[in-house]
């Protein structure tokens, strides 16, 4: 089934403290150009996070990179330093070297996420740039390292694996999909996070918030709320992946008749971002446009990979100890698409169309002359966008109800559960 839809949290409008992720230039900078830097850790360091003593004492930073985000408190000398491990560093300059950011073949990225969540707006503008010039943005973010070691762990222990459709996965798995699936529960932003799994989820859902405004600014389509997570894992043995695939769904006319081709047709008609989260492993993403032109890149642990389904169609292969969330953005009142007609229009638009009988043209009574309509539209309940999605919904019975986002309207004030009140 079409995944839930999780309505977007509001984000801090604060634009007052831009902040600017400086790539690494081909001159090595000065000590004191650091700060917002890609940088490689070469000597000494403090660790500030972790906290815990023991978890500092098995710690080995040097060779890890990261981002210079300031200088360290009360501490004009040493460097605050979060690196893609999920550390928090305190670093003297000559302890650090500045690297260029690799190309995304090679597991680079294109932006940094943010260190506080304010700053999700100018985060979603940066992306919006990149998706625009070439559909795609990689976003490297900071996963502390409890989160890698417990999120796959918690995963392994959900039920529920499953593969979808065979006819339908591509549009949700990509071509030639590995591994099993199942999806998580709805994240509710108001909730505190309580596993590191939550916490994962709770990353998409923040980062579709600071993408909301540029869906419509950039992208051209109003955002109706995120999709549940879709869990991705490996096989764990052939024997399962056996099972699997055997107790996998199947499209009969039986389901075809409940409506399954027509829930599959409106999640693809409506999905225009996707976003892959590579929690822990990685994977091999290939990229396809209409024109099949190829981008290969290389997902990292810790990195979000946010493109234009609409516009790409795409390949996955995970490592074996790859973990992922997949969600998608969709578009509001997008649920019927009437392809343009060309040619006589008579019967064969409305078969087309959906329409196998309808009223004929009103008469004039006092002429005798049918009466040309010569505009009409309509916006009513179950997208019906325009008189031809109307009609359709009418023609063919559709179920008219539908959940609204909570951005546009919320309910839960006014609802009560104890009918007896």
């Amino acid at each position: 089934q079409p995944p839930h839809f999780t309505p977007a949290p509001s984000c801090n409008d604060d634009w007052s403290d831009p902040v600017i992720f400086h790539m690494a230039s081909e001159e090595l900078a000065s000590p004191q150009s650091l700060v917002d830097r890609i940088v490689q850790i070469t000597g000494d360091y403090e660790v500030v996070q972790p906290s815990d003593p023991q978890a500092q004492a098995s710690i080995d930073a040097k060779g890890h990179q990261g981002h210079v985000v300031g200088w360290a408190p009360q501490d004009e000398v040493k460097h605050l330093v979060r690196t893609f491990s999920g550390l928090l560093l305190h670093v003297a300059p000559e302890a650090l070297r500045e690297i260029q950011v690799k190309p995304e073949e090679a597991g680079g990225f294109d932006a940094l996420w943010p260190d506080d969540d304010s700053r999700l707006r100018i985060l979603g503008q940066e992306v919006a740039a990149h998706i625009v010039r070439k559909h795609f943005c990689v976003v490297q973010c900071f996963l502390p390292p409890e989160v890698r070691t417990e999120a796959p762990e918690i995963a392994k222990t959900r039920t529920g694996w499953k593969r979808l459709i065979k006819e339908l996965e591509p549009a949700y798995l990509g071509r030639d999909p590995q591994g099993k699936v199942t999806w998580l529960p709805p994240d509710d932003p108001s909730r505190a996070v309580q596993t590191a799994l939550d916490s994962c989820d709770r990353t998409l859902t923040k980062l579709v918030s600071g993408l909301y405004v540029e869906c419509h600014n950039s992208f051209g389509f109003s955002p109706d709320g995120r999709s549940d997570a879709l869990l991705r894992l490996p096989f764990r043995s052939r024997s399962e992946e056996d099972d699997i695939l055997r107790e996998r769904e199947i499209l009969t006319e039986q389901k075809i008749n409940d409506g399954k081709i027509e829930d599959h047709i409106e999640f693809v008609q409506t999905r225009k971002i996707c976003v892959l989260f590579q929690v822990s492993g990685s994977a091999r993403v290939t990229l396809h446009s209409q024109e099949d032109t190829i981008k290969n890149l290389s997902l990292q642990s810790g990195q979000i990979l946010i493109f234009r389904h609409d516009v790409l169609s795409f390949n996955y292969e995970p490592s074996k100890d790859s973990l992922a969330l997949q969600a998608w953005i969709f578009a509001a009142g997008m649920t019927f698409d009437v392809q343009q007609s060309e040619g006589n229009l008579g019967q064969e638009i409305d078969l087309a169309s959906g329409v196998l009988n309808g009223p004929l043209s009103p008469v004039n009574p006092l002429t005798g002359k049918t009466v040309s309509i010569k505009s009409a539209d309509c916006m009513l309940a179950g997208n019906g966008i325009g008189p031809e999605a109307y009609w359709s919904m009418l023609s063919m019975g559709s179920d008219g109800c539908r959940e609204l986002s909570a951005l546009r309207w919320d309910c839960t004030p006014y609802f009560e559960p104890d009918k007896d009140l």
